[in-house]
């Protein structure tokens, strides 16, 4: 846990700083990086016509994206951090929507090169996915131990419940009686995580589609909806793709704000979701 927290504290440090003044981005020598000393191309630098080539967005696709992303983070990231960071809006850019038809590029002998560097780094940057995947794969774990804590702790009640009254025995007794189920009383269970054992990628992909983000997802259409596998039974849209932003956006989170910012996005998702099973159930 401690080499992962220096891990996301360095990925943060690259983080774009910003003047409480203008709340403009700080030029920097050192240019946020992905994963090592490479500079970082914004998603701003990606997008302007001043370049030979740039990457070309929907129209009012950028504040139609970060308005929901404000209404959907809201109590959880502040507005302004929203607006601020590139990562929250990159998260919801798949590689795939990088080709020709989406960019400009006046050489076209460096479309190529430009296109891997634009998928490598403003379209859900390895550091938001591979920090969203390692989060959830954590609050996983954990909730796996605290069920585990339970599990043992109602056991444990129950077997002290069978065992009939007697008095106190010798030095001998007691000690066998410390390695028995009682023993497993003490296994820590932290009331902030009830409702996380209903959280899973099913849950995390209709959390998505209700906040209203899966139709603000940039990607190639055509590509995924040539794999049935991929594509929704309801034909919503990619189950795939809608996972893959969620996973990033949960890495911008932590990036941004901090752990404890995830902790408290994913335990809403899991709370909205154990409603929706408990209305169900009601309706049948």
């Amino acid at each position: 846990m401690e080499r992962r927290s220096e891990w996301v504290a360095s990925l943060r440090s690259t983080l774009p700083q910003f003047s409480k003044r203008s709340a403009a981005p700080v030029e920097r020598g050192h240019a946020a990086a992905v994963l090592g000393p490479a500079p970082r191309r914004t998603l701003d630098e990606a997008v302007s016509s001043h370049n030979t080539s740039s990457l070309l967005l929907p129209s009012k696709w950028r504040e139609q994206a970060t308005q929901q992303l404000i209404t959907t983070l809201h109590g959880i990231v502040p507005p302004l951090q929203v607006q601020q960071t590139d990562y929250f809006l990159c998260s919801l850019i798949h590689p795939s929507y990088v080709q020709v038809s989406t960019m400009r590029c006046e050489s076209e002998s460096l479309r190529r090169r430009v296109q891997q560097e634009l998928r490598r780094t403003v379209c859900m940057p390895l550091e938001l996915t591979m920090t969203g995947s390692k989060s959830l794969r954590l609050l996983r774990e954990l909730t796996h131990y605290v069920e585990q804590g339970a599990a043992a702790a109602a056991a444990s009640a129950r077997a002290r419940a069978t065992l009939p009254a007697a008095p106190v025995a010798g030095k001998s007794d007691a000690r066998d009686t410390s390695c028995g189920p009682s023993s497993w009383s003490s296994y820590p269970l932290d009331a902030s995580w009830p409702e996380l054992k209903s959280a899973d990628s099913t849950a995390f992909v209709q959390a998505f589609r209700r906040a209203g983000l899966e139709s603000l997802v940039l990607y190639d259409k055509s590509f995924f909806a040539a794999s049935s596998s991929s594509t929704d039974i309801h034909g919503t849209g990619s189950a795939e793709v809608s996972l893959a932003a969620f996973t990033a956006l949960c890495g911008s989170i932590e990036l941004v704000s901090g752990w404890s910012s995830l902790l408290q996005f994913v335990d809403r998702v899991a709370c909205e979701q154990r409603g929706m099973e408990r209305n169900t159930d009601g309706h049948e």
